[in-house]
């Protein structure tokens, strides 16, 4: 599942709900991955919540 999550992200930013319909998954096991990828740095949270309090998510880039 990260690695198609990595797939959506690659486009830019989304958030739970848009990374949710294009995976055809329930919302709630879109979090439990990105909450999981987020603890291992994998991606992260990207500026204010929008209007319906999503926040968007995005993949680390780790410059060498």
């Amino acid at each position: 599942m990260a690695d198609r999550i990595f797939e959506i992200l690659g486009d830019g930013g989304k958030t739970i709900p848009e990374i949710a319909e294009a995976l055809g998954a329930p919302g709630n096991e879109v979090v439990y991955w990105l909450m999981t990828m987020r603890r291992y740095g994998k991606v992260e949270e990207t500026g204010s919540a929008n209007d319906d309090g999503y926040f968007t998510y995005a993949k680390v880039v780790k410059e060498d």
